[in-house]
């Protein structure tokens, strides 16, 4: 679901970066003149947001310089060639024995309850650095599964996005705190999902597969985030 994309003013662009960045290429000239930083911005956010299989990507480190041929970008990357390949098929390996196990013929609210609970008994909240902790890495690599709630968003929007389940990431604050977390679709309509609250009711409880996960949004009174430019969980 590459949401952010299709509702960026540059819908394109983000379709372009994001076939380079699958390519391997990390300097990419996007079309267009003169380009407001705004709008890049925009434009890199939509791509990491709608994308976390592209992990090695260090979307908060990156220079532009604009020519006459188009707006020369260029992004760094946490991981060499070789651990990016490396960790993309563990990546892809971890998705295929997780969705494997998901039952047929049930609804998407019961798939979506059962990924949840999988990922708030797998993952610890711990900080380890960007490259670990803010992307899907942390939450599959064996040994470490630990990330905080920027990777944990991402590493249930992978596994959607493997399930064909609608699910993107929201950045944004509780309680005057930077946050992120999921709005999924459900039979009835969007819904905000924060799996990364659920950690200790998963470890205490030994599953969340029955509790209040799904949330609108006159619920999430303690929390702020762009509401004209996501769906409304009503």
């Amino acid at each position: 679901m590459d949401y952010y994309s299709a509702h960026c003013r540059d819908p394109g662009t983000c379709v372009l970066l994001a076939e380079k960045l699958r390519a391997g290429e990390t300097r990419v000239v996007l079309p267009g003149l003169f380009r407001s930083v705004r709008e890049t911005q925009a434009v890199v956010r939509a791509v990491m947001l709608d994308h976390p299989e592209l992990f090695w990507v260090n979307y908060y480190r990156y220079s532009v310089i604009d020519t006459l041929l188009g707006q020369y970008l260029m992004l760094g990357t946490f991981f060499s060639p070789a651990e990016q390949e490396e960790l993309r098929c563990q990546a892809e390996a971890w998705r295929g024995r997780v969705l494997a196990q998901l039952p047929a013929a049930v609804d998407e609210e019961r798939l979506l309850r059962l990924l949840a609970d999988y990922l708030a008994r797998q993952v610890e909240y711990r900080e380890s650095g960007p490259a670990f902790s803010h992307t899907i890495v942390g939450v599959f690599q064996a040994g470490r599964h630990a990330a905080v709630c920027e990777g944990i968003a991402k590493g249930m929007k992978y596994l959607c996005d493997g399930a064909g389940l609608p699910c993107l990431v929201v950045a944004g604050t509780v309680r005057g705190q930077a946050h992120a977390w999921n709005i999924v679709r459900i039979p009835w309509g969007y819904r905000h999902l924060d799996v990364t609250c659920q950690l200790n009711a998963a470890r205490n409880l030994g599953n969340i597969t029955g509790k209040k996960l799904f949330y609108q949004d006159s619920e999430l009174t303690d929390r702020v985030w762009d509401h004209g430019k996501l769906p409304h969980c009503n």
